[in-house]
C-alpha cells in the first residue's frame, strides 16, 4: 500500500496536480496512508506510511523534478550568450533555466544567475568575469546541474551531475486539432490569406485593441503567421494564440493592470521598474494569473527583436508562457514560462524570470505542452 500510494502520488503530481504532506489519505482502491514531502530546489522527497492494523510500513523515494511550466528551455542554449548586450552583468536569469547544448561545445556566461537551478546538458559552462550566483532565501544554496562540471568556486554554489535530460512534448497533430476544435467553437479560426502574416490587435483586425489593451478571452488559431500589432501594450483575460507558420510580437504583452497589481510596482513604466530590479532595489516583475494570462504556441518561430519591431525604442515585455518548435527571438523582458525546443536568442539586455506558480494559469490544453518529468533517485522501504 505504501509503494502504491506513492506512485499513486507522484503520478498526479506529474500530471500537474498539487503534492504536499497530509495524513489519513485514502487509495481509490482502498489503504490508508499518510504522506510526506520535502523540497529543497529542484530535489523533492516523498515519503508514503501505510497503515495496515497495528503495522505500518513507509517506503521513501527521491525525485529530481523538471517542471516545465515554471522553466526556462533552450534546446540550443549557446545562442543565449553571442548577444553581447545578454552576456553582461546587466543581464538577469531569475529562476530554473535549461541549456541543451552541442555535445563538447563550451558557453560563457556572464548575467546575473538568480534563484536557479541551471541545468546544462553536454556542454561545459565558463563563467567570465563578473558573473554572480545568487540563491534566494528559499534555497541553502544556487544549484548547478551539468554533464560536465564548471570550474566554479562560489561558496554559495553546489555542483551536482545532471542525471536526466529533458526535452521538451512535441506539438502533435492531435495536440494541434484540439487547438484548432477549440477556436472553431469560439469563433477565433483565422487564415493568413496574404503570406505577411494575420494581424492581432490593430485597428483593422477581427481582434482589435482598445487603446492599446487586448480585451477578451479565449483560443485563437491562424492557419499561418500570427503578428501582435504594434499598439498593442498590454492585455486582459486569459488567452491562447496559436499559430502553425510563426509569431511575430511587435507589441508588449503584460497585464493591463501591471502598474498597480501588488506583484508590480505601484508607479512608473516597464522601463522603469526594470531599471529599479537591475538596481537591486527588489522589484518583482508583473505576474500572469488565471484572470490575466497569455499563452503563445507555435511550431515555428517566436520573434520579437529590434528589428522586427522596426527598431523601435520601446522594449518589449512578455508575461505568460510561450512555447516554439523553433527559436525565440527576443528583445528585452520575458516572464513566465518560455520554452524553444530549438534556441532562446536574445538581442538587447534582459531579465528572463520564471513564475513558479504559473501553471494553474494556463488553459487544459495548453498544460499538455508545459508537462512535469521527475527522475527517480533513491527508493527507501522501512517499518516504522
Amino acid at each position: 500500500i505504501a509503494n502504491s500510494a506513492l506512485e499513486y502520488e507522484v503520478s498526479r503530481y506529474e500530471r500537474g496536480n498539487a503534492i504536499a504532506s497530509a495524513t489519513g489519505k485514502t487509495l481509490p482502491s482502498g489503504g490508508k496512508y499518510d504522506i510526506t514531502v520535502t523540497a529543497d530546489g529542484s530535489n523533492l522527497t516523498v515519503k508514503c506510511l501505510a497503515k495496515i492494523g497495528s503495522e505500518t510500513e513507509a517506503v521513501s523515494v527521491s525525485y529530481t523534478v523538471f517542471d516545465l511550466s515554471d522553466t526556462t528551455y533552450s534546446g540550443a542554449g549557446g545562442n543565449m550568450f553571442t548577444a553581447a548586450a545578454f552576456n553582461s552583468p546587466s543581464s538577469m536569469v531569475i529562476g530554473a533555466l535549461y541549456l541543451k547544448l552541442p555535445q563538447g561545445s563550451s558557453v560563457n556566461s556572464s548575467p546575473r544567475f538568480v534563484d536557479g537551478p541551471l541545468y546544462v546538458e553536454n556542454a561545459k559552462l565558463v563563467p567570465k568575469g563578473g558573473v554572480t550566483w545568487t540563491n534566494t532565501t528559499d534555497y541553502d544554496a544556487y544549484h548547478i546541474y551539468a554533464d560536465v562540471m564548471p570550474n566554479i568556486t562560489a561558496s554559495n554554489v553546489v555542483v551536482s551531475k545532471l542525471e536526466q535530460h529533458l526535452s521538451p512534448p512535441n506539438i502533435t497533430a492531435e495536440f494541434e486539432s484540439k487547438m484548432l476544435a477549440a477556436a472553431q467553437a469560439e469563433g477565433h479560426y483565422y487564415t493568413d490569406t496574404t503570406g505577411t502574416g494575420f494581424n492581432i490587435g490593430g485597428a483593422s483586425s477581427p481582434i482589435p485593441s482598445t487603446d492599446g489593451v487586448l480585451t477578451g478571452s479565449g483560443t485563437i488559431f491562424v492557419d499561418g503567421t500570427a503578428i501582435i500589432d504594434s499598439s498593442v501594450q498590454s492585455y486582459t483575460g486569459n488567452w491562447t494564440i496559436f499559430a502553425t507558420q510563426g509569431i511575430i510580437a511587435r507589441g508588449k504583452l503584460v497585464p493591463s493592470d501591471y502598474a498597480t497589481n501588488p506583484s508590480a510596482p505601484q508607479a512608473g513604466s516597464y522601463d522603469e521598474y526594470y531599471s529599479s530590479l537591475m538596481a537591486g532595489d527588489g522589484v518583482e516583475l508583473p505576474k500572469a494569473r488565471p484572470d490575466y494570462c497569455i499563452t503563445l504556441i507555435t511550431p515555428g518561430t517566436i520573434n520579437s527583436t529590434w528589428t522586427v519591431r522596426g527598431n523601435s525604442s520601446t522594449p518589449f515585455a512578455f508575461c505568460g508562457a510561450m512555447f516554439a518548435g523553433g527559436s525565440i527571438n527576443f528583445q528585452e523582458s520575458l516572464r513566465g514560462s518560455i520554452i524553444a525546443a530549438s534556441s532562446l536568442a536574445p538581442d538587447k539586455k534582459t531579465i528572463i524570470a520564471t513564475q513558479r506558480d504559473l501553471r494553474s494559469s494556463l488553459s487544459t490544453i495548453s498544460q499538455e505542452l508545459f508537462t512535469r518529468t521527475m527522475s527517480k533517485g533513491n527508493w527507501v522501504r522501512s517499518k516504522n
